[in-house]
């Protein structure tokens, strides 16, 4: 199914509230759930995995806890690497660091993802790393672009993203979780 960017971002911000979330790391995993889906990677069947495990999702070695962080440190300029123990879904990540510019390697055991210019370039990645890693952040010179990962990241905002109805189910219930029940009282103007 076909979801637009702006219905992931706002979809992803209500389902971590659901969760108990608070609103700022809500509003920051919709945003990096927005830039992963652009960027062409299946993110909503991870985000939704974690979100579902709501005390996993608030922990202080979540990708949702520690994202927001980590992408300020980055923008700080230093140090020139950053270290992160034992991270809970590192997949999510990157979509924490749209905002830094400079090139950047945010890697862990099985998988490397290569930015530059607010934009992931290049992923190399085995799959089923969705277990807790040790994960290192580094500048890097600037990486080769991937003309799939270029491609997907100029289509999305016009054709929307393709993702996987069940996971896109699960998320959707998760936000609801913030929704007003109907009664009397709610229909009043």
């Amino acid at each position: 199914m076909i979801v637009s960017l702006n219905e992931i971002q706002l979809t992803a911000r209500k389902a971590g509230q659901g969760c108990g979330l608070a609103y700022g790391l809500a509003e920051e995993a919709g945003a990096a759930a927005r830039f992963l889906s652009r960027s062409g990677l299946s993110v909503i069947p991870l985000l939704v995995r974690l979100l579902e495990d709501a005390a996993m999702a608030q922990s202080p070695s979540s990708s949702l806890v520690l994202g927001p962080s980590l992408g300020d440190r980055l923008l700080l300029g230093t140090p020139r690497s950053i270290g992160l123990r034992l991270v809970i879904a590192p997949a999510l990540l990157p979509g924490y660091l749209s905002a830094v510019t400079r090139p950047v390697r945010i890697s862990w055991e099985g998988a490397a993802y290569m930015m530059d210019g607010g934009r992931i370039c290049r992923v190399d990645e085995t799959p089923g790393n969705e277990e807790p890693r040790n994960v290192t952040a580094e500048f890097i010179e600037p990486p080769d672009t991937s003309l799939e990962l270029t491609a997907a990241w100029d289509n999305a905002p016009i054709q929307g993203v393709e993702v996987e109805p069940e996971p896109w189910r699960r998320l959707t219930a998760l936000a609801e979780k913030v929704l007003t029940p109907a009664s009397e009282l709610s229909r009043l103007p």
